[in-house]
């Protein structure tokens, strides 16, 4: 059952605190982690350090494009969760990341310094525009699908739960 009776999302209201304020914690933990993009900037051949800097460019033009095919779509699914994790203390491998309700797409760089984009759909009524949208933008080959997440309606309904409010927005 959708819950289409709230102002910013439907568990608003239900966040789960202990969890959201252990997430505070590692957001103003003062402990750093080494983060691949940063080893990616100073050790990856030349040649790769330019083909990150065009994805992650290409990933900053898709994303206004993907919240703006989002924004005309039923109320929940204009819930947007975005962060940029290249500021959180302890992320090793994401930059940045942009969830809704059917869909998320998330930056990364894996240990090889190589930057890609992790995504997933779950019944996403858009799957058709979006998936146009990276092969227009050449990003096909630098996506992967996500594989980990099995049940993509509970994640969605946790992460609303447990994230801080700054991060959500409704489109």
């Amino acid at each position: 059952m959708i819950i289409t009776s709230f102002k910013k999302h439907p568990f608003e209201n239900a966040k789960l605190i202990k969890e959201m304020n252990a997430i505070e914690e590692q957001w103003l933990s003062k402990k750093k982690s080494y983060k691949n993009h940063t080893r990616a900037i100073k050790g990856a051949l030349p040649h790769q350090r330019e083909l990150n800097k065009t994805i992650e460019s290409l990933y900053h033009i898709a994303v206004p494009k993907i919240r703006s095919l989002f924004s005309k779509l039923s109320k929940f699914n204009r819930i947007a969760v975005e962060m940029n994790l290249k500021e959180h203390p302890l992320n090793v491998s994401e930059l940045y990341s942009i969830s809704f309700s059917t869909f998320f797409f998330d930056l990364c760089c894996d240990v090889r310094n190589k930057y890609h984009i992790v995504y997933k759909f779950h019944n996403c009524p858009i799957e058709a525009d979006i998936r146009a949208l990276t092969h227009r933008l050449s990003l096909t080959y630098y996506c992967k699908e996500d594989t980990r997440i099995s049940d993509y309606k509970s994640y969605f309904e946790r992460v609303l739960q447990v994230q801080p409010e700054r991060f959500i927005t409704l489109l």
